[in-house]
């Protein structure tokens, strides 16, 4: 989704009455109800909820719910109930959700709409860093910074002021644009003081539920040593909060006075082996159900297809009819995998003339027959802009497959065509079908769950070098000097199976 708040604006514009304007100018301030101060606020709960729900919708098309395990959905809710018991909005419903993606992120929506991703889910260790996590996305709709943070832009943007009543005509069209702000704005993280804000609620929600606090500081220090390793995986997660060191050091003075207040707070058992057992077999990695991505091949297990990754691309997966984006980012350097039922049988060149209206405002280049293929495949190339405007070389094959019209798509700057053209070239030419049998056996890479035996060290349970032993045991929040737990739970990732 990229919503485009100027236009969306305009719309909203025309869905104000008069009356409206007045009573926005009125309302415009609310008290926060978990800080007690004023915030700028224009938006009434009732239209929080409107638009948390439909930008919900939008979230759930994006990203997908994990559906494999409903026990591990359900667990997420029960712990997420917990905190919304003891935040400050109890009365209002919330709605959480497990999301299948591999990203490790969390965030909340107006009108108490929180997700949690299972690739987060996979990096924590008990619990009570699920809590934390949980207890800080609650913290954001408890203080309804999603809806403060809304009214903000849309002043900001188009200089409106009646965002409180949106009950005429047109308003619909008005709550969908506000809710592809509201995921936009989320997604980008909120304002520093809010993200504050939130750590300081999570802290208190997390105690007040009956668990151990200290899951905060040791959820923050995991995320710092994944951003410090993998700097893409947490990206979004930390992009607008505090620095990393600034946060650990927040909790932690959050957690020494809620221990001179409540000692016995921090001496709660921590809650490791229950919640490590919820996450044995969930999968991991590039996978939502209908295609996957196994070393360097994506698999289109619906269509029955496999296309090779090209070298230093990274890939998600996307609502139909786009099956996966690849990315080189620094290159800006983007190819899709998309496939289409097609109306009659079709041979490629006919397919390439039936999208036509889709390469409107590209200038053609050249087109022709592809050769060396493993499917008859007709390619074009095209000059135009991209997604943000700036001139871009295009390049589209069409192929036909078993009732399905396939388009292998790279956009990339003039300047890095040469590098372009490889990539194409090599996605092009390892397109493939896969048999019924080939598509079902397909399965990804799963979590294990290992209980640690006597004997057993990190080397001896990741054999090799000793960087995999140290890294195993980061995994698993330990030191790489910390020998693994006796008759404990920990996290056995795919490549180290012991199987």
């Amino acid at each position: 989704m990229n919503p485009d708040p100027a236009r969306a604006g305009k719309r909203t514009a025309a869905a104000l009455s008069l009356a409206g304007l007045v009573a926005a100018l009125a309302a415009g301030c609310a008290v926060n109800p978990a800080t007690g101060r004023k915030q700028a606020m224009l938006i009434s709960e009732e239209t929080e909820f409107r638009i948390g729900r439909q930008a919900d919708a939008e979230v759930r098309k994006q990203y997908g719910v994990y559906l494999e395990k409903p026990e591990l959905r359900a667990y997420v809710s029960s712990v997420g109930e917990q905190l919304a018991a003891k935040s400050a909005r109890p009365a209002i419903e919330y709605h959480f959700e497990l999301l299948d993606t591999p990203i490790v992120n969390a965030f909340a929506l107006p009108g108490g709409f929180v997700y949690i991703t299972r690739g987060i889910l996979a990096q924590m260790n008990s619990e009570d860093e699920l809590a934390a996590v949980l207890g800080h996305e609650i913290g954001h709709v408890a203080a309804r910074h999603g809806a403060s943070q809304i009214s903000k832009a849309y002043v900001a943007q188009t200089g409106l002021i009646a965002l409180s009543v949106l009950g005429g005509p047109g308003s619909s069209t008005a709550i969908g644009d506000l809710a592809n702000l509201a995921v936009s704005l989320a997604l980008q993280g909120y304002s520093r003081e809010h993200e504050r804000q939130a750590d300081e609620m999570g802290v208190r929600y997390e105690s007040a539920a009956g668990f151990d606090p200290t899951g905060a500081v040791r959820l923050l220090r995991m995320l710092a040593r994944l951003e410090k390793k993998e700097p893409s995986a947490v990206e979004s997660f930390f992009q607008s909060h505090p620095c990393t060191s600034e946060r650990i050091n927040n909790a932690q003075q959050e957690v020494t006075e809620l221990q001179q207040k409540e000692p016995e707070a921090v001496r709660r058992p921590l809650r490791r082996d229950g919640y490590l057992s919820q996450l044995d077999g969930m999968a991991v990695g590039v996978w939502n159900g209908r295609a996957l991505v196994l070393g360097n091949k994506l698999y289109d297990k619906e269509h029955g297809l496999v296309v090779e990754i090209p070298g230093g691309f990274t890939g998600r997966l996307e609502a139909p009819p786009l099956v996966a984006l690849l990315e080189r980012e620094k290159e800006k350097i983007q190819a899709g995998l998309s496939v289409e039922p097609l109306p009659r049988k079709m041979q490629p060149r006919e397919l390439f003339g039936q999208n036509r209206d889709k390469n409107r405002g590209l200038k053609l280049l050249a087109e022709g027959e592809a050769v060396g293929t493993r499917l008859p495949v007709y390619e074009a190339r095209f000059s135009g802009r991209d997604a943000r405007g700036d001139p871009a070389e295009i390049r589209k094959a069409f192929a036909v497959s078993a009732g399905f019209g396939v388009t292998v798509t790279l956009i990339a700057p003039p300047d890095k065509s040469d590098t372009a053209l490889e990539a194409f070239d090599r996605m092009v030419g390892s397109l493939s079908p896969i048999s019924p049998a080939e598509a079902a056996a397909l399965e990804p890479p799963r979590l294990k769950i290992h209980q640690v035996e006597p004997g057993e060290s990190w080397v001896s349970l990741a054999p090799g070098e000793a960087e995999k032993a140290d890294r195993l045991a980061a995994f698993n929040g330990f030191d790489a000097g910390d020998p693994p737990p006796i008759g404990k739970r920990i996290k056995i990732p795919p490549s180290l199976s012991l199987d």
